[in-house]
């Protein structure tokens, strides 16, 4: 079974913050701009659980 990398990259941009998932992946695309860290970090939990429950009902056959 493969590793699963939930980890996220946090960044301040122009007074902004944005992120990138997953973390370390050159490929992923920025996500933002949001008002400070908390928002970011907020933004960032809430896209993950999306990507995981899109994938679990793929693996389920829901989707």
């Amino acid at each position: 079974m493969a590793d699963l990398n939930l980890a996220y990259e946090v960044q301040e941009s122009a007074e902004t913050w944005i992120f990138r998932f997953p973390a370390g992946d050159e490929t992923a695309i920025w996500r933002g701009p949001f008002p400070d860290r908390a928002a970011a970090d907020t933004a960032a939990r809430k896209f993950i659980e999306s990507y995981l429950a899109h994938h679990a009902a793929e693996v389920l056959g829901l989707k």
